[in-house]
């Protein structure tokens, strides 16, 4: 059976039936979360911090000397982002306040530069 696939479409071919399916584009956003200050304290052994993308909880444990983490979702997911100080002897922190918020791709392309003149010529 011949398959052929364009940027939103994909034809298939059966005998005695064409058809053409729509596909919808994928989008993944990928953010990069700044993270607080490490407290300081000489036994700060990690940092962890849940992700939890519509109520799906995923656990990363961070070098204390870490200044930002990356995770990628679809546009729509419900976020929230909690971060535990760790110590050497595992006594662990209380949560920080959640960072909720929905993903979406909000952001618009940066400014164009400017424009310039690079040729003149009298016709």
């Amino acid at each position: 059976m011949p398959v052929a696939i364009g940027p939103n479409w994909t034809y298939i071919w059966q005998p005695g039936q064409p058809t053409l399916q729509t596909v919808k584009e994928a989008t993944v956003l990928r953010y990069t979360i700044s993270m607080p200050a490490k407290p300081s304290i000489g036994d700060l052994a990690s940092r962890e911090v849940t992700i939890s993308l519509d109520n799906v909880p995923t656990v990363r444990s961070l070098h204390p000397d870490d200044t930002s983490f990356q995770f990628d979702t679809d546009d729509g997911v419900n976020v929230s982002i909690v971060l535990v100080d760790i110590d050497t002897s595992g006594n662990r922190s209380a949560p920080s306040a959640p960072l909720a918020f929905q993903a979406e791709d909000t952001i618009p392309p940066p400014t164009p530069g400017a424009l310039g003149v690079s040729n003149v010529e009298q016709i």
